[in-house]
């Protein structure tokens, strides 16, 4: 009971911090003044949708590693996106989202089993 219980609080605490990220990725889009990487932007919010869905049905373990997969894709395009921006002025945006993005990948390795600490 009580792992289940934690299962759930990392599962909660996970959902939630995707829903901050995609947030996040919103505000980002709707601030860049190019329109090629604002698609990106939008490419990268519906694999942040397709994460939470996956999230939302209680996956087994092959999907938590399809969304693992996923959430480093993300991390990638947007340090591709980070080191190209025209202006220091979205950086905290940038900071927020990877560090977002820490976190659910930490929450999920504990939710695989994973957790070293």
């Amino acid at each position: 009971m009580y792992a289940e219980t934690s299962q759930t609080t990392i599962m909660q605490h996970t959902l939630h911090q995707l829903e901050l990220c995609k947030n996040n990725l919103y505000q980002l889009q709707q601030s860049c003044c190019m329109a090629e990487r604002s698609q990106s932007m939008q490419k990268l919010l519906v694999v942040f949708h397709q994460c939470e869905n996956t999230l939302n049905i209680r996956s087994d373990v092959s999907q938590l590693n399809q969304v693992e997969e996923q959430l480093m894709q993300i991390g990638a395009q947007l340090g591709q996106l980070h080191v190209s921006c025209c202006t220091s002025t979205r950086e905290k945006i940038y900071q927020k989202l990877l560090h977002g993005l820490n976190k659910i990948y930490l929450n999920l390795q504990v939710l695989l089993g994973r957790d070293s600490h």
